[in-house]
């Protein structure tokens, strides 16, 4: 008797989790267009400056991130799009991409790339 009760619980948790469980949407990459210009943007930044526990100071010394931005030029628009650490998309590469907030999701085979937009300009209309 204890056994199906048991069974009856295992099955009815088993359909409550299947009822509210979210299915991923697949992700769609509605925009595309072609890498049109790169460039190299030079970031400065400084590490914090602290005092350790022998009363040194320590930190503040600073140093330049190469970051790549690519310019995207789709039908209607502009992006500048900038990467990481390495350069990853070459001049004339067609890509597909998405837009989230403030980043762009490029699909590369089964994987994709986050990259930050820092411009969107509309095209002049002809």
């Amino acid at each position: 008797m204890r056994d199906v009760a048991l069974i009856i619980v295992f099955l009815s948790a088993s359909a409550y989790s299947g009822v509210f469980a979210k299915t991923k949407e697949p992700k769609t990459y509605s925009e595309q267009g072609s890498v049109v210009a790169t460039k190299i943007r030079e970031q400065s930044a400084t590490t914090d400056v602290y005092t350790d526990n022998e009363g040194k100071t320590q930190g503040g010394s600073s140093y330049v991130r190469r970051l790549p931005v690519y310019r995207i030029e789709t039908d209607t628009k502009f992006y500048e799009l900038e990467g990481r650490r390495k350069q990853i998309l070459a001049l004339g590469d067609t890509i597909r991409f998405r837009m989230e907030k403030k980043w762009a999701y490029v699909q590369q085979g089964d994987k994709e790339q986050r990259f930050r937009v820092v411009g969107v300009q509309l095209k002049q209309s002809k």
